[in-house]
Formats: C-alpha cells, structure tokens, sequence
C-alpha cells in the first residue's frame, strides 16, 4: 500500500471521514479532531490523497494496459445505461465525467468535471488524432471555468485548438 492510503486507512480506523472537493480533501472526525501529527502527514500528502480517493470511485472492469479497448467499450455502455461515468484522468490529475448529451452537467456531483458526448467528439476524432497531453490539460483549465468545448478543429490547425 501507498503511503496516502496508509494515512487514509490510519484516520478512517480513527473514525475520520473523508470527502473530494475540488480544492483538495476534506478530512471530518465526529470525535473530535485527528492527532496533530496525523493532521500534518494528511495535509503534506493532499493531493496524493485525493487522487486516491478519486481512483477508490472507479475502478477499470479491464485493468489491464491491453485491455484498454475492452475498458473503453464497458465505459460507453455506462455512459449510455446510466447517463454518466465518474473517473479519475491520471493525465489531468483529477476528476472527471463523462456524460450523455441529454444529461444536465449540473447533475454531475462536484467536483467532476463534466465532458459531453459531444464535447468528446471535438476533442477525439475518428481518426484516432487527438489533443496532446499539454492541450488536454489547457482545455481542461477552461472546462473547470464552466467553459464549453465547441469545434476544436479549424483547417489546418493542430487538434485540440479551440
């Protein structure tokens, strides 16, 4: 085990409950407040720890790198079965929905971040071109503004351009 989950299973014996926000974690203890030395390891570790949290929400039916298609196909069945998928984007460090078109973004808990089907065909093409890591993660600032992703693809212009 990581340490983050160490210290997540450490406070949880203590009776703490955790909750992601989107700016960190939340940590709540009924009893009373966890041991300060607790508290400080949990707080140098914030992130960490709320991208562990974010993976315990999800995880891949198809874990396997090879079975990358497999898990594709399982995450298309959620999205139109139920709506919407909650994920953790290693690439982006943080969470994320994807979600049908006919689903209101503001039904997606916070702190996702909602993407649309429409959304993602912008951003992934057919053609299997998509927006480089640095361009997801430009796109993904905006998105956290409420931002819309409208045609991302102009003549001649890389994919992932806005």
């Amino acid at each position: 085990m990581s340490q983050p989950a160490d210290l997540v299973e450490q406070a949880k014996a203590m009776g703490a409950i955790f909750e992601v926000t989107t700016d960190g974690v939340t940590v709540r203890r009924p009893q009373g407040p966890l041991p300060s030395a607790l508290l400080a390891e949990l707080r140098r570790h914030k992130d960490e720890i709320r991208a562990e949290l974010a993976k315990r929400r999800y995880r891949p039916i198809f874990p396997h790198p090879a079975q990358r298609d497999d898990e594709m196909t399982e995450l298309k069945r959620r999205v139109e079965e139920e709506g919407y998928v909650l994920l953790w984007c290693e690439v982006l460090r943080d969470l994320v929905a994807f979600h049908r078109d006919d689903v209101d973004p503001a039904t997606i808990p916070a702190p996702f971040v909602p993407y649309s089907e429409h959304e993602l065909l912008h951003l992934f093409d057919e053609d299997g071109d998509q927006p480089s890591p640095d361009a997801l993660r430009l796109i993904h600032a905006a998105k956290k503004t409420e931002a819309i992703i409208t045609n991302s693809r102009k003549e001649g212009s890389e994919p992932g351009n806005a």
